[in-house]
């Protein structure tokens, strides 16, 4: 079940509990002693489980436009499920409502993989230097460090007619926010995603498991 917590809202506030006290049996594990806050409980079951992802693989997509914040499809996304089915279907039935034309076309497709054990370390050594940092200013050690990943990138022809590519050439001339990257004659001497998808399954599928796919943000 998937809830929305503020800072003024957190599980320990939506349920009472007592030390002592016993959690209701799930599906996902036996009753487990409330020695702790509900708000403590869910983040021991969470550390537990990221101790058996094995790689972070982090991605990021180039495309022909943006879905504009006023779409009425996207006011559909907010709504809260309650079960992974739902978000699901969803998403399947707004996919049936769109037409090809309607929506933005990838241009490029790229993917960061890196271990867990890899990622952890280095966040526990940038935590050390930001500490130190903050002790000692005079002294400032950078922040910044190259991280070892193994990548992956696909440059995509979102195979457009001459009028969508038209109307694309004249976003991309008055883009100043540099958010449409590839021109059409660059885009035109690859191959469509339906030829480069199977080359990233393929490397999806190389990674060890189990995987976390998360989407970056700028």
């Amino acid at each position: 079940m998937k809830r929305l917590f503020t800072p003024n809202t957190t599980p320990s506030k939506i349920g009472t509990w007592e030390v002592g006290a016993t959690s209701p049996e799930k599906k996902r594990g036996p009753m487990i002693p409330t020695k702790a806050s509900p708000t403590k409980l869910m983040q021991k079951r969470t550390n537990a489980f990221s101790d058996r992802i094995k790689t972070y693989v982090f991605f990021d997509l180039e495309c022909t436009d943006l879905i504009k914040n006023d779409d009425l499809r996207s006011s559909s996304l907010k709504k809260t499920c309650e079960k992974s089915e739902e978000f699901s279907n969803l998403l399947n039935d707004l996919c049936l409502q769109t037409r090809m034309d309607e929506l933005p076309r990838i241009t490029e497709m790229s993917f960061m993989a890196i271990p867990r054990d890899t990622f952890d370390e280095l966040k526990e050594e940038r935590r050390k230097i930001v500490s130190w940092n903050e002790h000692n200013p005079d002294s400032q050690q950078p922040v910044v460090k190259f991280i070892p990943t193994s990548t992956h990138t696909r440059l995509l022809n979102p195979t457009m007619d001459e009028k969508e590519w038209e109307s694309y050439e004249k976003r991309r001339c008055f883009d100043r926010k540099g958010v449409l990257v590839h021109p059409k004659k660059q885009c035109e001497r690859y191959n469509s995603f339906e030829k480069e998808w199977p080359d990233v399954i393929r490397f999806l599928d190389s990674l060890p498991k189990p995987v976390v796919l998360s989407k970056l943000f700028y």
